[in-house]
C-alpha cells in the first residue's frame, strides 16, 4: 500500500514537505541578513583551488583524520558519509512520494 494514492495521503505529504521547504527558506533568508551586512569578498577567485579543498576537507575528512585522534577521526568520517547516503536515500523516498517510479540515475529503481 503505498500512502500517497489515496487523496488524503497525498495532501498530507505535500503539506509536510512544502513545510518543511518553507520552513528551510525561511531559515536560509535570516542567514542572509546576515550575511548582507558583511563585507563583500571575491569567493569566484581560485576555483579550481576551492574545489579540491572542498573534496579534500569537506568530503575527504582530512582535518579530522589526523593521527593523533585517529580512532575517533574514522568513527566521525564513517557517520560523515552514512548521513551522505541517508540524504540521498531521502530524495528517492520524497521523489516516490510524488512519482512512484522515480529513482535517481546510476543509483536503481531502489525497490
Amino acid at each position: 500500500m503505498n500512502p500517497t494514492n489515496h487523496l488524503a495521503g497525498l495532501l498530507m505529504f505535500i503539506l509536510v514537505v512544502f513545510a518543511s521547504v518553507a520552513i528551510f527558506f525561511y531559515l536560509i533568508y535570516c542567514r542572509w541578513v546576515v550575511m548582507r551586512v558583511a563585507t563583500p569578498i571575491n569567493r569566484f577567485d581560485r576555483i579550481g583551488e576551492r574545489i579540491k579543498a572542498v573534496v579534500v576537507f569537506a568530503l575527504g575528512q582530512r582535518r579530522i583524520l589526523n593521527s593523533r585522534f585517529l580512532d575517533a577521526g574514522i568513527m566521525h568520517a564513517f557517520i560523515f558519509w552514512g548521513f551522505l547516503v541517508v540524504s540521498i536515500n531521502s530524495i528517492h523516498f520524497i521523489g516516490r512520494g510524488f512519482y512512484p517510479d522515480f529513482h535517481l540515475p546510476f543509483l536503481g529503481d531502489g525497490g
